[in-house]
């Protein structure tokens, strides 16, 4: 891609069981306001037919997404109104501001992922449309690392993969922003430049995906109990959903 930013397949991942993620199913990314004219025909050319994105209103008012001709594109904001630091902000209002960032710790980040799971419409929707099969699947948010990456850890859970396997992908995520530095965090560090919180937060951090891991195992003890009590997905949906998505 030219500018669509943090953009990957998420197949190739192997499951815990030796299976192997296919590819060109389920996909991530940043803002798809970012894609060139170049970008979108390529997307085009993928016959991406459904499209979730996590983002905010205001998030979305700011940088609206390109109109994708024959695909289902369906925006949800996955943020709650509970950690008051973050509250109804944009991402670039967030690590814009410096008040802001000095009420949110890594720790309190940690928090507000391990809320995403949980009663939230947007991520029952995607598990329902990867149910459904309604793929190849897009989805995204504005950086495409912590709402994106809470959304592909649950659909990675849901095909079987290990949380070392989900932490491994979910880390790359860093090396694209060391090698090609989005505009969010070009933003972020022209205003804020050298600051700890910052760095934190513009990346991804073990911390954060890890306490999603946990959250979930302590209300529901297994992963299965959490997809059936969350997402209504019992023992022979998700076997048939990781034969059709898995080789």
């Amino acid at each position: 891609m030219e500018q669509l930013s943090n953009f990957r397949d998420m197949g190739g991942v192997q499951t815990i069981d030796g299976h192997v993620v296919k590819e060109r199913l389920l996909f991530r990314c940043g803002a798809l306001a970012d894609a060139t004219a170049t970008d979108i025909a390529t997307l085009q050319t993928m016959n991406i037919k459904t499209v979730i994105d996590y983002r905010d209103d205001v998030e979305a008012e700011k940088q609206p997404s390109p109109i994708l001709p024959g695909v289902k594109m369906t925006r949800i904001p996955a943020r709650k109104d509970t950690t008051d630091a973050m509250k109804r902000m944009s991402m670039e209002e967030v690590f814009s501001n410096q008040a802001v960032l000095e009420k949110i710790t890594p720790d309190l980040f940690a928090d507000f992922y391990a809320e995403l799971p949980f009663d939230n419409e947007v991520y029952r929707v995607l598990l329902q449309q990867v149910a459904a099969k309604n793929v190849p699947l897009l989805h995204h948010c504005s950086a495409g690392k912590d709402r994106t990456g809470v959304g592909a850890a649950l659909i990675y859970l849901l095909l079987g993969v290990s949380e070392e396997k989900i932490m491994e992908e979910y880390l790359l995520t860093n090396a694209y922003i060391e090698e090609h530095p989005p505009r969010w965090y070009v933003f972020a560090m022209n205003h804020l430049g050298d600051h700890s919180t910052l760095k934190a937060l513009a990346g991804c951090d073990s911390l954060f995906l890890t306490r999603v891991f946990d959250t979930i195992k302590a209300r529901y003890g297994t992963y299965e109990a959490y997809f059936l009590a969350e997402h209504q997905l019992n023992a022979a949906q998700i076997s048939e959903i990781r034969h059709f998505y898995t080789k």
